[in-house]
């Protein structure tokens, strides 16, 4: 994969979506294909809003749920899509789904952006939205089968604001398989405890998962600084036995897998969804 396309995945702090400049005029029927010039081209189709609500006190984030019609293609946590308004084709969003496959719609957490403010400002009825794309987070025999002989009995997952979003469809899909002989460690990187508090709490309810908030703007009690120094603060304890999901800006995911690598967790891991 280009490095251009992995720097349009990753998913930050300050912005999932990515700003695909366009001169043109072009405009979209019910089932439109454009070429992008990378990676599989887009077939759009308009697909309605079915919900569009808050999911904090933060102003610039929330939840959006569109009516899929081509929802079976939708397999993996991890798989993505791209969303543009009918009338404006120059303003594209890369979104990770945050629900779990076999849903009856795709789920969202967006933040405001330059590609995502119609949705806060005059949201429309309808949305255009590519084909489901890329693979997902790819569990199979490096986490659950009998490849590596050290099974897996702690997951930890690193990510930075709306990067949760394939993270939360993750481990609701059940993929991955949290319980009383596999835990998971959550370090989620956030500016304040403003940002998705209903959703931190949603986690610290899975007596399977221990949440780490770190907060860039925190109030007493908290953890501050990057994510990325937090768990090299913690630390691996058991790293055959562990596996690692990053989801996040291209400089902490390679931080974190580096650490990894060099405290002795199996490269095959550590995993990411692009």
């Amino acid at each position: 994969m280009s490095s251009l396309l992995l720097s349009l995945l990753l998913l930050s702090s300050t912005s999932a979506y990515i700003v695909r400049p366009s001169t043109s005029s072009f405009k979209f029927s019910r089932t439109t294909t454009r070429l992008n010039g990378w990676g599989p081209d887009p077939i759009w189709t308009e697909n309605s809003i079915s919900a569009l609500t808050p999911i904090s006190t933060d102003p610039d984030i929330v939840s959006l749920k569109i009516k899929y019609d081509r929802i079976s293609e939708f397999t993996k946590a991890g798989q993505y899509v791209q969303v543009q308004t009918p009338e404006s084709d120059d303003k594209v969003s890369y979104l990770a789904m945050c629900n779990p496959p076999e849903s009856e719609e795709l789920s969202f957490m967006v933040k405001k952006s330059d590609s995502t403010s119609y949705l806060f400002n005059s949201p429309p009825s309808s949305l255009q939205v590519s084909q489901v794309l890329g693979s997902g987070f790819k569990i199979g025999d490096n986490i659950d089968g009998f490849k590596i002989d050290f099974p897996v009995n702690q997951v930890i997952f690193v990510c930075t604001g709306t990067g949760i979003a394939p993270i939360k469809s993750l481990i609701d899909s059940n993929e991955i398989n949290l319980s009383e002989s596999r835990k998971g460690i959550l370090y989620w990187g956030l500016s304040n405890d403003s940002y998705c508090e209903s959703l931190i709490e949603e986690f610290k309810g899975n007596e399977n998962l221990d949440v780490v908030p770190v907060f860039s703007n925190p109030t007493v009690n908290q953890r501050i600084g990057y994510v990325q120094n937090i768990v090299e603060e913690d630390g691996i304890k058991v790293p055959r036995n562990t596996a690692m999901v990053l989801v996040g800006q291209k400089e902490m995911s390679e931080s974190v897998k580096r650490l990894a690598k060099e405290a002795g967790v199996m490269e095959e891991r550590i995993l990411s969804n692009f």
